[in-house]
């Protein structure tokens, strides 16, 4: 409707604009053809003047002409050489008559205060009479407004007429298909690509609706396309990380084999006294709830190993970080042991919530100790601690820059080992696919890479600082959790 009216303003404004620099011109033709016309037709009575007998006075002539002509023309003959005689003076100023040697024109007011056309035309006589001719402006101007009020109202009628046509058909043809292009473009940015606009128009309209529901069905085809690809990346980012805890349990395999074997062999032992029957009843049943126990701790340690294992999608809940990393600690402690590595653990003060996955943050924590120990000499030591910060305290900007996620206090896992350290040329490469320093063998080099995706998956970050010879301190930092 807006386009409608604008065509419409715009069109009115082209056609008063054409419509008005016509009327001008043809004001100005008119008028040089009015004076023409005036000038002839003084021409015509100066001719017949000269053809009149020559017993007939000049006066006689003059009053004859008169007779013929209608009412509102007046002659006169004038002579500008002779200006005491009254009755010959010009009506103009005698010294501009005096010098016209052919038809010449003066626009003047008459007595009555109206624009009046006086020509004069040489007679050419001895005496150098003249014959004067009058018309009032008026006349001619009357006739010139007519035209023009003529004009006005076809201007009016033609231009009623094209305005409603451009209206209706602005509606018809533009109106109503922009407002279907309007609304569709609306719909496929809320994104919905489905129901394609009808225009069945061969025209440039046609065209442009055209085009918009290809564009839907090839953003639909990438829509798709994408969410295949994103599930086939998740999905591949899920193997790995499953392949690198199972590589992990591995390692864990046989520092638990030391943690399993003791108590099984503490089993074996009270079963052969309770079979050889030479305990009491008070003894069978205390060996038997020793045997419970025993049984209850390897359920647990291979509960906490498979729980490890297993594969997970990603499921955010509220945990407390001191249970987690406890948990973690317990699981890794064979490990530890076997080393002779000290693990000690600072907890928060009181609870630290954090909304992640149980799951995925402790493969994070597991391969930062599990790195740590195999960079660890015997009788070494890794201390772990837990504190809240601001994101001001964040010592290296790489981290939450482009987190959309933002959080107004965050957590930090501090894990400081006293093992080789990191070269300084090769720090920026620990966090790529593949990148290890371990001998063929040891490492794949994901470790590092997958925490540190699964971190970002948090909106946190890993910061790392080491010194060769001294040791490394990698600290991880997550979004706070404000208990309820």
């Amino acid at each position: 409707m807006k386009l409608a009216a604008k065509l419409v303003l715009l069109f009115l404004a082209c056609l008063a604009l054409v419509v008005g620099v016509f009327s001008f011109l043809s004001l100005k033709q008119a008028q040089s053809l009015a004076l023409t016309e005036h000038e002839q037709h003084a021409t015509d009575l100066a001719a017949m003047l000269r053809s009149a007998p020559d017993s007939m006075s000049k006066e006689q002539q003059v009053w004859i002409a008169q007779s013929e002509e209608v009412h509102h023309v007046r002659l006169r003959l004038v002579n500008p050489h002779r200006p005491y005689d009254p009755s010959l003076r010009p009506t103009v100023p005698t010294d501009l008559v005096i010098r016209v040697t052919e038809v010449t024109t003066f626009s003047l007011p008459n007595d009555a205060g109206e624009e009046t056309m006086v020509t004069y035309v040489p007679l050419h006589d001895a005496a150098g009479t003249q014959l004067e001719v009058a018309k009032p402006q008026a006349y001619w101007s009357k006739q010139l407004s007519d035209s023009l009020r003529r004009s006005a109202i076809a201007l009016l009628a033609v231009s009623t007429v094209t305005s409603l046509v451009i209206l209706l058909g602005g509606l018809w043809m533009v109106g109503k298909p922009l407002d279907l292009l309007v609304q569709k473009v609306q719909r496929i940015g809320h994104g919905d690509l489905s129901g394609p606009v009808e225009l069945k128009r061969d025209d440039e309209l046609g065209k442009l609706g055209q085009a918009v529901n290809e564009m839907c069905e090839q953003l639909e085809q990438q829509r798709t396309r994408i969410a295949s690809e994103t599930q086939q990346r998740l999905a591949a980012v899920e193997q790995l990380r499953h392949a690198d805890r199972l590589r992990t349990v591995g390692r864990l395999a046989a520092g638990l084999a030391h943690e399993i074997g003791t108590p099984l062999n503490v089993v074996s032992g009270r079963a052969e006294l309770i079979a050889s029957g030479r305990l009491s009843s008070e003894d069978a049943r205390a060996s038997a709830l020793t045997i419970k126990a025993q049984t209850q701790r390897i359920t647990s340690i291979v509960q906490e190993l498979l729980n490890f294992a297993r594969s997970k999608t990603l499921q955010r809940a509220t945990i407390d970080l001191n249970q987690l990393l406890a948990e973690t600690v317990n699981l890794l402690r064979p490990l530890a042991d076997k080393k002779q590595v000290q693990v000690t653990l600072a907890p928060f003060e009181s609870e630290a919530p954090a909304e992640v996955d149980s799951a995925q943050l402790q493969q994070v924590f597991t391969n930062l100790l599990v790195n740590a120990l195999q960079a660890i000499d015997a009788a070494g030591q890794i201390d772990i601690a837990i504190s809240k910060i601001d994101p001001s305290q964040i010592e290296q900007g790489l981290s939450l820059a482009d987190v959309k996620q933002r959080s107004d206090q965050y957590w930090q896992v501090s894990i400081r080992d006293t093992g080789q350290g990191i070269a300084a040329e090769i720090i920026d490469n620990i966090f790529e696919p593949f990148f290890t320093t371990k001998d063929v063998g040891e490492g794949t080099g994901l470790g590092l890479s997958i925490a540190y995706g699964i971190i970002r998956e948090h909106a946190g970050c890993i910061i790392v600082a080491s010194e060769v010879g001294v040791g490394s301190t990698f600290k991880v930092v997550l979004p706070a959790t404000v208990p309820s």
